[in-house]
């Protein structure tokens, strides 16, 4: 759900632009989802506390250390929480390149960069759902070293993608007609479906393998991580570009 919102955003946002809305209608879309957000949070239902001691402590540096210190104490959950950490940064990587190899380097139509976010939202989330049945419900992260390496052959595939595919702009239509074009949406859809294998029990593992007490602390850590890795990401690709 969270893969397949981020994606929808990301494309919703595309479509958007590719549309020329006013941006006042943009800014009321958006002020809009965030209210259902909010409105959406009241009807979680409660749940008892995992630990009734615990106290926040407003400085910030202290309290990273003392997430780290929790989520260090088990080696397993600390490799699984880079793990996410490490899709993340290589999912940023993508995402914020993909404009670039669209409109810059292969010189494609906006429909076309559409098209390759729909793919990659439905890679992930084919990838997610699929993920419990291929593992028969079982919570395990076996596969995931293997389904690393596997990345990595689509990634320098992807790679290849270095020229403009046709003397002009490429339409949609033209695009799906081409055995490059065909080539790079199997390309983007096989990454994203295996990332959707890839992800999904390195969360699970962590959850179940945590006290119920330290759960949620746990994972907040692994979502600053994950961010930190985001923003590390965003300023490579600035870097390289």
């Amino acid at each position: 759900g969270t893969f397949l919102a981020i994606m929808l955003g990301t494309l919703g946002g595309a479509m958007m632009i590719h549309l020329e809305l006013p941006m006042m209608y943009i800014g009321l879309q958006l002020f809009c989802i965030a209210l259902l957000g909010l409105l959406t949070s009241f009807f979680i239902p409660p749940i008892p506390l995992g630990s009734k001691r615990l106290t926040i402590n407003f400085n910030w540096l202290v309290e990273m250390k003392r997430l780290y210190a929790y989520s260090h104490d088990n080696e397993r959950v600390f490799k699984a929480i880079l793990g996410i950490a490490w899709f993340w940064l290589v999912g940023t990587i993508i995402l914020s390149q993909l404009p670039s190899l669209a409109k810059g380097v292969l010189n494609v139509e906006e429909q076309v960069f559409i098209l390759l976010l729909l793919l990659f939202t439905l890679g992930i989330g084919l990838g997610s759902i699929l993920c419990n049945k291929l593992l028969k419900g079982e919570v395990s992260t076996r596969f995931v070293p293997f389904l690393s390496f596997l990345l990595i052959p689509f990634l320098f595939d992807l790679a290849s993608f270095n020229a403009p595919m046709g003397g002009g702009a490429l339409s949609l239509s033209s695009f799906l007609m081409s055995f490059q074009g065909l080539h790079l949406a199997f390309d983007i859809l096989r990454l994203s479906f295996i990332g959707g294998l890839y992800i999904v029990p390195l969360y699970a593992f962590i959850q179940s393998q945590v006290f119920h007490s330290r759960r949620s602390q746990i994972m907040a850590f692994s979502s600053i991580l994950n961010a930190g890795f985001m923003v590390m990401a965003s300023v490579l690709s600035f870097c390289l570009l």
